[in-house]
């Protein structure tokens, strides 16, 4: 099993980005490693990913879902704006949503979900008190870039290590709010 790395954003301090392996946050959470330190890792770079029109590994589906949050973003009654999605997707997110079988036609389970979501989080933060979000497999969400949420919110991320380089590639000069 591939293993997923760790991200975690404080808008008080810089990024902090931790691979593999048991490890302690000093949010108090102790997450023990996604698989042993002798078995192989399955994360394809995806330069090595072979067609360019298909899934071939579980992030490719980030690339699709951010291309959904873009189309989404480009309606002019859009549910919620996502102004990273398209640069996150790239040409490669286009591809797979056009090598899909009526990809467009089944895009609004994927819209809902970000939509929905953007109005949880606030307001569990805001009514509830959390302090810290945790998003598991959360491959190109852009969250912490988009949404106002307070300075001391701790947003950590589990994702593939490649999906980190890509994302923080993406993401080049952009701050979280």
């Amino acid at each position: 099993m591939a293993h997923a790395g760790i991200r975690c954003y404080a808008a008080t301090e810089p990024l902090r980005q931790v691979s593999a392996g048991p490890l302690s946050l000093d949010l108090g959470i102790h997450i023990g490693s996604a698989h042993p330190p002798y078995a192989p890792s399955l994360v394809l770079p995806f330069s090595a990913m072979p067609s360019p029109t298909s899934v071939t590994h579980v992030s490719d589906t980030a690339l699709w879902v951010a291309m959904y949050r873009a189309m989404e973003t480009d309606r002019p009654d859009a549910l919620f704006r996502d102004p990273l999605a398209r640069k996150l997707a790239g040409p490669r997110g286009e591809e797979i949503l056009r090598a899909i079988p009526k990809g467009r036609q089944f895009a609004w389970p994927m819209i809902v979900r970000p939509a929905v979501m953007d109005e949880v989080i606030p307001r569990v933060v805001r009514e509830e008190g959390a302090d810290a979000v945790l998003n598991l497999a959360a491959g190109l969400d852009p969250r912490p870039y988009r949404l106002a949420l307070p300075r001391t919110l701790r947003w950590v991320e589990a994702v593939f290590p490649d999906m980190q380089d890509y994302k923080d590639a993406q993401l080049h000069g952009e701050q979280p709010r």
